[in-house]
């Protein structure tokens, strides 16, 4: 069963498979392998230089499990601003899919180039 761990944040380069309640399989887009992800107990927060080394050098979510069940996602800023980008594309995505569904009828490329050009650019 393939799901996304967050509904509001794709992961378009890593697709996370559900195993079961701590367990994920990884895949890579990018590297095209599964991957296992990392999973470390809560205890092993008091190592902060470790884990940031970890998760910059990976650059992949590191999951943090409390008693056996998954409890937080730790991951370097730059992989938190790709999924935020992300994240904004997508919902841009789904407002304009969401207009159009309600009847609001889209715009041509080169309508939106004319209007972006005038906009910007104070061309006609």
């Amino acid at each position: 069963m393939e799901i996304l761990l967050y509904k509001k944040i794709r992961i378009p380069v890593i697709r996370f498979l559900y195993i079961s309640a701590v367990s994920f399989l990884c895949y890579n887009y990018d590297t095209q392998a599964i991957i296992m992800p990392t999973i470390i107990p809560i205890r092993d927060l008091r190592n902060t230089s470790e884990i940031s080394e970890l998760a910059h050098k990976m650059q992949e979510p590191i999951f943090i499990t409390k008693n056996g069940y998954s409890d937080l996602v730790v991951m370097s800023t730059e992989l938190y601003e790709k999924f935020a980008q992300n994240n904004r594309i997508d919902q841009a995505i789904f407002e304009a899919e969401k207009e159009v569904e309600e009847g609001v009828a889209p715009v041509s490329l080169g309508a939106a180039r004319k209007k972006l050009d005038k906009e910007y650019y104070g061309k006609v």
